[in-house]
């Protein structure tokens, strides 16, 4: 509507600029309450989906995803990524990939509220520290699962030792894994696990690492095993090889 401003008097352009301007409102008012109804029926839907995932599942894997990122740092970074998080039945435990984390159901339901923490935290510096997305040179180490299960030893020791987190009873646990080079904590899981050719057989670490078992002990076997330590009740004699298919 155009205002013919020289023909109306003032009073008469108030009115219908007030008028317009009611009219303007109404629409805005409209727009907004469809906009809300659309935006509430969306969230009914998410929280139909979430609670019809936990009905299955048995548990939220957004509490979890909660209890990870209020560890703050690379945790709440990592997870605050969209969908970052999956759930995958062809997982046996848990996994982590550059594209996200992805966890069996079952197995996370078989755990406590604080062990699904542990798992889900341990899977975020896999990626944080760079063991999934091809950057860490893996060359020099022949025994790839090895490998994997002392970068597992490094991760359970930081989240236990520094974090105080209560992990699985399945897993590999090294004290103070976090804080010796993964060459070490590699070469040890090869003595461990009987397979000592896998090692990498650098001349002056090799000299040095008997001296100090021989110092230990006075046996280089006994005083390897001596290193371990159980946590909840993890059993020492078990093979450290099926310990380690939980936790990955």
């Amino acid at each position: 509507m155009e205002l013919d401003n020289e023909k109306m008097t003032q009073e008469e352009l108030d009115k219908v600029q007030e008028e317009q301007r009611k009219v303007t409102e109404q629409n805005l008012g409209k727009k907004k309450e469809e906009q809300d109804k659309e935006k509430n029926s969306e969230q009914v839907k998410v929280e139909a989906e979430k609670q019809t995932r936990i009905d299955k599942e048995g548990f939220d894997i957004n509490e979890v995803i909660d209890d990870v990122k209020g560890m703050g740092g690379p945790f709440d970074t990592i997870l605050t990524r969209k969908d970052f998080v999956k759930s995958s039945q062809s997982d046996k435990t848990a996994s982590a990939g550059s594209d996200g984390i992805t966890y069996n159901p079952e197995y996370f339901k078989s755990l406590t509220r604080s062990e699904r923490k542990f798992v889900l935290a341990h899977e975020v510096l896999h990626i944080h520290l760079k063991h999934v997305d091809g950057s860490f040179n893996k060359n020099k180490f022949q025994a790839k699962d090895i490998l994997s299960a002392a970068f597992d030893a490094q991760i359970n020791a930081q989240l236990v030792e520094s974090f105080g987190l209560e992990p699985p009873r399945e897993g590999v646990f090294v004290k103070s894994a976090h804080l010796r080079p993964i060459e070490e904590v590699y070469n040890d899981l090869c003595m461990e696990l009987n397979k000592p050719t896998y090692a990498l057989m650098d001349a002056k670490y090799m000299e040095k690492y008997k001296i100090k078992m021989q110092n230990q002990s006075g046996n280089y076997k006994e005083g390897m095993h001596d290193q371990w330590q159980g946590i909840k009740n993890w059993d020492k004699e078990s093979s450290i090889a099926n310990k380690h298919e939980a936790v990955k």
